[in-house]
């Protein structure tokens, strides 16, 4: 009997095992292939083996069509959008980094993103907005994430979007850790500060503590990559790791494809 619990509690503890290892998922910012318009970029994502992709503001929508991504897009924009999305295979599962001001200005991205199924938003209210922004997260099902662009942003420093998430429940936070790099800040010491309110990561590297040092592939910077993927999976992270390459522009395709091939190992 005692043997036969003992092979019942090992195969138990064999599968959470396998749950905590279970691979990141590796998404790519379309901003990574923003010098061409969102048709051209989605098939480089494609391309690059890439399923998952957060789009962005004012990206032309290419493919014949004069709209851009945004709050003001028509039904049928919309249609060509979720169309080309289920035909490559990709799911948009998120969109920003998104700006507004008032009510009716976020209300419009919050409808925007409903239409498309869009379920996280990426963005940096103003402070003012904060409550705004958590009632319509709640609305309409659509939880947001803030993120921290480097100062002069409101929120370059973990405190300061800690402040914003406490009594927003519907607000969290989207982690860019190569904008922590250039900020001059530890990424690890950040990233433990945030513990299960990260729902996403703007993922890159990035070789100097400096405002414009540009990304490089993971492992070739500053940031202690493992430390990361630790503090993640201990903090039971179950966003997406979305790559943001800001380097090598227009032929990139390659590095995000071995970027995403590597993080998935992880």
């Amino acid at each position: 009997m005692k043997k036969g619990l003992l092979v019942i509690m090992g195969i138990f503890l064999g599968v959470l095992g396998g749950v905590a290892q279970k691979p990141f998922k590796v998404g790519v910012q379309l901003w990574t292939f923003h010098d061409t318009d969102f048709t051209s970029a989605m098939e480089k994502a494609h391309a690059a083996g890439i399923d998952r992709v957060q789009a962005f503001p004012g990206q032309k929508l290419g493919g014949g069509r004069e709209g851009a991504m945004g709050s003001d897009m028509t039904l049928d924009d919309i249609l060509y959008v979720t169309g080309l999305a289920r035909k490559l295979g990709i799911t948009i599962d998120s969109y920003g980094v998104a700006g507004a001001k008032g009510q009716a200005e976020w209300e419009a991205i919050f409808k925007m993103l409903s239409k498309l199924r869009v379920p996280l938003l990426t963005a940096e209210p103003e402070p003012g907005d904060l409550d705004v922004v958590d009632r319509l997260a709640s609305r309409y099902g659509i939880r947001v994430a803030i993120h921290n662009h480097p100062a002069p942003s409101a929120y370059w420093e973990p405190s300061k979007v800690l402040a914003a998430i406490k009594t927003h429940k519907n607000i969290g936070a989207c982690a860019d850790i190569g904008h922590w790099v250039r900020s001059g800040l530890k990424v690890d010491s950040c990233l433990a500060l945030y513990g299960n309110r990260v729902w996403n990561v703007h993922f890159k590297d990035v070789p100097r503590m400096e405002e414009h040092a540009e990304d490089t592939i993971p492992g070739m910077g500053l940031i202690p990559m493992p430390a990361v993927f630790n503090l993640l999976r201990k903090n039971g992270f179950n966003g997406t790791l979305t790559i943001e390459y800001e380097t090598k522009w227009g032929h990139n395709e390659g590095d995000v494809k071995e970027m995403a091939a590597w993080m998935r190992k992880q």
